[in-house]
């Protein structure tokens, strides 16, 4: 015990860790997947780069379509000539109802 004390035993070190921190910038990704692509860094035998160049060709221009403003102003007009459309039938049909609706129920009277 007394050599313990002079610093003449084992001592616990401190725990350390050899962590680092990283950021994922998954726009930075996808730019660099683009370029890769139009400079032919691909290589067309590997399946894995093929299996990449199909799965990119799917996904990114149909997330980029909704997103632009031609589109959602598209959107917002078909839901209102929708809107439209249905008001103008429920009001045919309540003018039809007011109109003919008594004739047809003296009819069966």
């Amino acid at each position: 015990m007394a050599m313990s004390l002079f610093g003449m035993g084992k001592r616990p070190r401190h725990k350390s860790f050899d962590y680092i921190p990283r950021y994922y910038d998954p726009d930075k990704e996808e730019r660099q997947s683009r370029i890769n692509t139009l400079k032919g860094k691909f290589n067309e035998g590997d399946p894995e780069a093929v299996k990449a160049r199909i799965r990119g060709s799917f996904r990114k221009p149909i997330a980029r379509s909704y997103e632009t403003d031609q589109y959602k102003k598209a959107l917002r007009r078909s839901r209102k000539m929708v809107l439209v459309i249905t008001l103008i039938l429920l009001l045919l049909c309540l003018y039809f109802l007011l109109e003919y609706l008594p004739n047809f129920l003296e009819a069966f009277e």
